[in-house]
């Protein structure tokens, strides 16, 4: 009946590729938590099996009722993200980029790093060209997934015209490289997938990156991991 656990094993299951038994967790939270929490639960499982125009929907619903308008921040921010992955995957940009924007408005007035948030935002604008505005967005932050997004904005800002990027992103190219082997002479091996995405965008590596991305498939099996497994 602990319904943070509950939350907590749901997205371990969507992440992990189970998105029914993550449906089973959501649906227990219907009662026991708020409507929009229960509901953006049910988005991120149902997602995942071919009902992202239906749910998203439904959770558009909800953060536009008064209980959604007024929930707590994180919950809200969380429901936003989603909502944009949704629209994202729905090959719809413009409500993505009003999501998202929301989103990290209510980060920004928290005065918190929502990493998560930041990274997705950051994979959203490169894909729509906009290297400039992520590499505006993420100058300050420097955790290893903002930074290799930044990184990789650099690049792309480089080879645009801009020679001023390309001493930057190959630093920061270098930092990431050097974090990551850290983290493997400490055991670590949660990086997979951000080890992928640094030898396919900044190292032109595609079979290091196969490898990573094939590594990082093995735990996690989210639409973000299958595009980059793909792309490999």
């Amino acid at each position: 009946d602990d319904r943070q656990a509950r939350l907590v094993r749901a997205v371990i299951h969507a992440v992990q590729g189970r998105p029914q038994q993550s449906q089973a967790d959501c649906l227990r939270l219907i009662g026991a938590s708020s409507l929009l929490l229960a509901t953006t639960c049910l988005a991120n499982a149902r997602g995942l099996l071919g009902q992202a125009a239906p749910m998203l929907a439904a959770l558009e619903g909800q953060l536009q009722s008064p209980a959604g308008l007024y929930a707590g921040a994180e919950e809200r921010r969380w429901a936003l993200t989603f909502a944009a992955e949704l629209a994202v995957r729905l090959q719809r940009p413009a409500l993505a980029s009003r999501y998202y924007a929301e989103a990290l408005a209510l980060a920004s007035r928290e005065q918190g790093e929502d990493v998560y948030l930041q990274s997705s935002w950051a994979d959203f604008q490169l894909a729509q060209g906009d290297a400039a505005r992520v590499e505006r967005g993420l100058r300050r932050t420097r955790s290893d997934l903002t930074l290799l997004r930044l990184a990789i904005a650099e690049r792309r800002l480089a080879e645009a015209g801009q020679p001023a990027f390309q001493s930057r992103w190959q630093a920061h190219a270098e930092e990431l490289d050097a974090r990551f082997e850290l983290a493997r002479q400490r055991g670590e091996s949660g990086h997979g997938r951000e080890e992928a995405l640094l030898a396919l965008a900044l190292r032109d590596d595609p079979l290091r990156a196969l490898h990573h991305s094939d590594r990082n498939w093995q735990l996690q099996r989210e639409p973000g991991a299958a595009r980059l497994l793909l792309e490999s």
